[in-house]
């Protein structure tokens, strides 16, 4: 395995963007991202174990009951957790970018972190989603709405392979994920199944040893 340049464009196949919505106020922060696959992907997921989960995170369990997705969008600023119409907005969310890209909603994952209890203004949101210029090169923009990236080629049955991530949180980060959300593309061709068996395995020596604060996240 050897470490290069990237993050989840680093895997073919995947473009990225990021935009600010005004969910954030300060202007020169982005706070709306997308990372978007060509093709429909087989997809994985670990979950906080918080008895109390944000909507975001019940609506991309729902939109993986089939193993695959499309597209993440995700947002900083407001976790639209323990929030007034929490699932109708990470529904929202979710549509906005199904429009953007013309792919079926059930296929669009959606994840947030921020400001737990305050409603999330959706409206800035689909009013700023059809302006994410998506980017093999977005790598570092993307980045920067989620704050750290990395990539890895590696090698199978002779074919170079390429796997990328970006991850964001740096508080209440417990035991059981918390709230540090983490993305990661492939284009190496394996089965749902596996990939979860996989996440899980690595989730847990990984992940799920790290405490910063005592506190586990509802996202």
């Amino acid at each position: 395995m050897k470490v290069i340049q990237g993050g989840v464009c680093a895997a073919s196949g995947f473009t990225a963007g990021a935009v600010h919505s005004g969910i954030r106020k300060a202007k020169d922060r982005d706070d709306l991202a997308l990372i978007v696959s060509s093709s429909p992907c087989q997809a994985a997921a670990v979950y906080t174990r918080n008895q109390v989960k944000a909507d975001p995170l019940q609506v991309t369990r729902d939109h993986l009951s089939d193993h695959t997705a499309r597209a993440v969008i995700v947002n900083s600023g407001n976790a639209n957790a323990c929030a007034m119409n929490g699932h109708v907005n990470a529904v929202r969310q979710c549509e906005a970018a199904a429009r953007y890209l013309g792919v079926d909603v059930d296929d669009v994952l959606v994840a947030s972190t921020g400001v737990i209890g305050q409603e999330l203004p959706i409206a800035c949101i689909e009013q700023v989603v059809d302006q994410i210029a998506l980017s093999a090169d977005n790598d570092v923009r993307c980045a920067r709405a989620k704050e750290k990236m990395a990539a890895v080629s590696f090698e199978i049955g002779g074919v170079t392979c390429h796997l990328g991530g970006i991850a964001k949180g740096s508080g209440m980060i417990h035991p059981n994920m918390g709230t540090m959300l983490a993305f990661i593309t492939t284009d190496c061709a394996v089965s749902a199944q596996l990939l979860q068996k996989l996440l899980y395995r690595n989730t847990q020596i990984t992940f799920n040893r790290v405490s910063v604060d005592g506190d586990t996240s509802t996202n």
